[in-house]
């Protein structure tokens, strides 16, 4: 917050910009960025509103489109504090451009602002994506060390996501026994695993335990599980 507190035209426009995001409607949040540019233009000075600023990042980001999101991230948040760095760094992950959003992690740690839950899920994306082991076994230390595995059921499913993207099924298995909380997107981290190493037994047999535990099977899961058993005649 800025020091006078969010008006509520900040109100309505941080609003407006998170729906474009979660609709994908840059169109329309380009709009509304115009709009306030030129109605309102002192909302949008550097540093001035960074709930506001960093909505607008994330509409951006949200909607594919990173060059504006960095563009507005950079001339509008000069002291970017760490929910702006994370919808950064996730509009970099969704998109796989992950050089990007390990640099701006990178960055984010020289401007000594510590990492949270929501960091550490997007970087053990970007991990799985390009296979980094070393980096998301570092990352698994820290979030022993701070609390956020236990915290957070995403955290848990992220590294088991990243650790059987790496093909380290073993370690993918031994955090998945551990989570506190196991929902269809651990289960489906986990089988995908599995079925994408070709472990295809492992895969059912993982199916049918999460019958056992009465989770109920999504799309994600049955196609996995097909996989798995069209590789098995």
């Amino acid at each position: 917050h800025h020091s006078h507190g969010l008006s509520p035209d900040a109100i309505s426009f941080t609003s407006a910009f998170k729906a474009c995001g979660l609709l994908g409607d840059l169109e329309q949040g380009r709009q509304i960025h115009e709009e306030v540019r030129h109605s309102l233009p002192k909302l949008l000075l550097p540093g001035r509103d960074v709930i506001l600023a960093t909505a607008l990042v994330g509409m951006y980001a949200r909607c594919g489109s990173m060059d504006k999101a960095e563009e507005t991230f950079c001339e509008l948040l000069p002291r970017p504090n760490v929910v702006s760095w994370n919808v950064l760094i996730a509009g970099y992950a969704q998109q796989e451009q992950d050089c990007e959003a390990l640099m701006c992690f990178e960055q984010m740690q020289r401007e000594a602002i510590s990492p949270d839950e929501f960091t550490f899920v997007s970087i053990l994306k970007v991990c799985g994506n390009i296979k980094s082991l070393e980096l998301g076994e570092s990352i698994h230390d820290e979030v022993r060390k701070d609390g956020s595995l236990k915290r957070n059921c995403f955290v848990g499913t992220s590294l088991v996501d990243m650790y059987a993207k790496c093909g380290v099924l073993g370690k993918a298995q031994e955090v998945f026994d551990k989570l506190p909380d196991r929902d269809v997107v651990s289960w489906n981290a986990l089988i995908s695993g599995y079925s994408q190493q070709g472990c295809n037994t492992e895969a059912i047999n993982c199916f049918l335990r999460m019958q056992d535990e009465n989770v109920a099977p999504n799309e994600v899961t049955f196609v996995c599980i097909l996989n798995a058993c069209g590789s098995m005649r």
